[in-house]
């Protein structure tokens, strides 16, 4: 994760910020987003041909809302254009983190199930893989993303900082909980049973990459199991 810091101390113009993941014209797909304390510049993205507007300096709505993109040719540009010097009070900083990854790691439709092969990796490269099932979820449509609530007995991985929680009652003796998002356009919808799931921290909050139902998994596990094409031990 990366972070971009502008002073407004300069003349009225635009600055140009360029991002390139470290693998030469690989193409990767990266989110960004403008934190709270931003202000006295538009925010804009480099497309084919023209300029798209991502975060303007008066509009504090979308502050700290996710935007995504995807590189051309291995790189991305940015352009700040800071406003006009004479409606300015005090000194303005405008500041954005992003976060970039190579599309082989990535899945090319978001929104679509994983193949076998992209569940493999997932398992294989997630920050957190929890057996468990969907208690709550909440379409947060300010900030563009379904919360899911996941309850959950057997965690795999849970790196830090954690994702998941221990039980709050002797009740729930054993059941860890945690909230994961997925973007609001992906529609997604509570489903019963028990999943698997994965996913990882994308600017300071915890993405889900794939959701296979267990007995989905337990087949891809057991087909894997007699490949030499795997990337890590499949526990």
């Amino acid at each position: 994760m990366q972070r971009r810091r502008c002073e407004m101390g300069i003349p009225k113009g635009s600055l140009k910020s360029g991002a390139a993941h470290g693998t030469f014209d690989k193409d990767f797909q990266g989110c960004l987003k403008v934190m709270a304390n931003s202000s006295g510049a538009n925010l804009y993205l480099e497309g084919l041909q023209k300029l798209h507007l991502l975060q303007r300096y008066n509009h504090s709505d979308s502050v700290n809302r996710e935007r995504c993109f995807r590189s051309v040719g291995g790189q991305v540009a940015f352009f700040i254009e800071a406003r006009d010097p004479s409606e300015w009070r005090k000194k303005e900083v405008f500041e954005w983190m992003y976060d970039l990854e190579p599309l082989q790691a990535q899945f090319h439709a978001e929104c679509r199930p994983c193949t076998d092969r992209e569940l493999i990796y997932a398992f294989c490269t997630s920050d957190f893989v929890v057996r468990g099932s969907i208690s709550s979820i909440y379409q947060n449509v300010p900030l563009g993303r379904t919360e899911l609530e996941i309850r959950t007995r057997e965690i795999v991985r849970d790196s830090e900082p954690k994702v998941f929680t221990p039980p709050a009652s002797i009740q729930d003796e054993n059941v860890w909980t945690g909230v994961v998002y997925r973007p609001l356009h992906c529609g997604t919808k509570a489903g019963f049973g028990e999943f698997f799931f994965f996913g990882r921290w994308r600017l300071g909050q915890p993405f889900l990459k794939c959701a296979p139902r267990w007995t989905e998994w337990k087949k891809v596990r057991r087909k894997a199991a007699f490949s030499d094409n795997v990337d890590c031990v499949l526990e």
